[in-house]
């Protein structure tokens, strides 16, 4: 029975990570093509940054509830409403300290003053990838991988439309612009 249920579990993230990895290739050529070159290359800048911060508002979050609420089934939903405390109290410490040295980042370790608006984005977005990585470990622990991958390839989707829709508005306003909407597209994703 758990070798079956394995193997289907298996096969089904194998077909979401297909389908999710075209996804990303496709929302990388759309959005190379709206923003340009110029425009990946302050994304691309800003994305070390980006990822910095995700590890440090999630703090392996994920990981910990999946073997959490793998090993105790009575008191799983405690555990997700603390987890999204702890972690919404560093999320504001992170917004918080992310309004004072977004400035010196930009300028003195990216070296690009133009990523300080980005950098400011990015900490509007973490609120929702760290609750979004809570939900994802909830269900792993409870071996349901379906909603995971549906939650990707909708993400994916959500961001493609999205970037396709609204980057032409905003690049005529400016790069800055369109690649902090390319972050905060995160959010509505």
């Amino acid at each position: 029975m758990k070798k079956n249920k394995f193997i289907k579990s298996t096969i089904i993230l194998i077909i979401g990570g297909f389908f999710t990895k075209i996804l990303g290739m496709i929302i990388k050529i759309a959005t190379t093509r709206l923003v340009g070159i110029e425009g990946m290359g302050l994304y691309m800048l800003i994305n070390p940054t980006f990822i910095l911060f995700i590890s440090l508002s999630t703090l392996g979050m994920q990981t910990a509830i999946s073997k959490l609420v793998s090993e105790e089934n009575r008191r799983s939903i405690k555990l997700i409403s603390n987890a999204i405390f702890i972690v919404g109290i560093i999320n504001v410490l992170i917004l918080i300290t992310t309004i004072f040295i977004s400035p010196y980042i930009a300028n003195n370790l990216l070296h690009d003053k133009r990523a300080n608006y980005p950098i400011l984005a990015i900490s509007l977005v973490l609120p929702f990838i760290s609750i979004s990585s809570i939900l994802r470990g909830y269900f792993f622990g409870k071996n349901k991988v379906f909603p995971h991958v549906l939650s990707n390839l909708i993400e994916d989707i959500i961001r493609l439309i999205s970037i396709i829709l609204f980057i032409p508005f905003f690049i005529k306003k400016g790069i800055v612009y369109a690649v902090t909407f390319l972050v905060l597209s995160n959010i509505i994703s």
